[in-house]
């Protein structure tokens, strides 16, 4: 009786491993969905979905290479999927067919300008902001706020929020003012709220009641999607959508 007991004991075991192991998806790509995205809601993503998420942080190139070749079960990209397939077809081994592929938006990025709440500067425009990322505004007096100096804090070069401020107000130059880089973007919160003079980059994601978000004369945006390919599987859809109702993308949005 004691070995039936424990042959069957064994084989649930057995047998959740199996199950957990055939609910795992792979997802490669994009750190800048992972940044966005995954970094805040991955529990929420795997809770909901009943999937476990295997990540690897590429590029969006290697995301969509990988799951033409069946490594992943979905790619992360962060820009439209025509020109992650023309990029990875200049170093992809096997091109990678335009119509095998299918892309999903899961979120839409936003780029938020925060500062301390004691701060009485509430709102700057764009041309304002890029003047304080050149280093050309260097004091909040020049603002209308207190007379201190202007501390960005910003992740570090090649982040993916930084990345998208460059391309979007600095273009062919870089963040130059006095400033502070981490390494993780759930790090810009705790160190704004903390720092009168602050002045951090961060996704909207991370913005809490701590610190206040500038209001600004135009949104700097990215659209962020899963890629799949051909019609996604069950388990693969199921991450999709418990992706989109972890960030509020409507079902008429993809």
């Amino acid at each position: 009786m004691t070995f039936q007991l424990l042959t069957l004991s064994a084989l649930v075991l057995l047998g959740g491993v199996i199950s957990a192991h055939a609910s795992e998806i792979r997802l490669n790509g994009s750190r800048t969905v992972t940044d966005i995205i995954l970094q805040l809601h991955k529990v929420e993503i795997e809770k909901n979905s009943g999937q476990k998420i295997l990540i690897t942080e590429e590029n969006s190139d290697e995301g969509v290479i990988d799951v033409a070749t069946d490594i992943a079960q979905l790619a992360m990209i962060s820009k439209p999927l025509d020109e992650v397939i023309e990029d990875a077809n200049k170093d992809a081994l096997v091109p990678v067919e335009n119509d095998a592929m299918q892309s999903h938006k899961i979120a839409q990025a936003r780029v938020a300008f925060t500062v301390h709440k004691n701060n009485v500067v509430t709102e700057l425009t764009l041309e304002q902001i890029k003047n304080i990322l050149t280093g050309e505004i260097k004091n909040w007096n020049a603002l209308g706020g207190d007379d201190q100096p202007i501390l960005v804090i910003i992740e570090k070069v090649g982040s993916p929020i930084r990345d998208i401020v460059k391309e979007a107000l600095l273009r062919d130059s870089d963040v130059k003012a006095y400033r502070s880089e981490v390494l993780n973007v759930a790090q810009i919160p705790g160190l704004v709220s903390h720092i009168p003079n602050a002045f951090g980059v961060m996704s909207s994601g991370y913005v809490n009641d701590d610190l206040v978000a500038l209001h600004t004369d135009s949104a700097i945006t990215r659209d962020l999607y899963y890629v799949t390919k051909g019609t996604p599987s069950a388990d693969a859809q199921a991450v999709i959508n418990a992706t989109k109702i972890a960030t509020g993308v409507s079902a008429d949005q993809e």
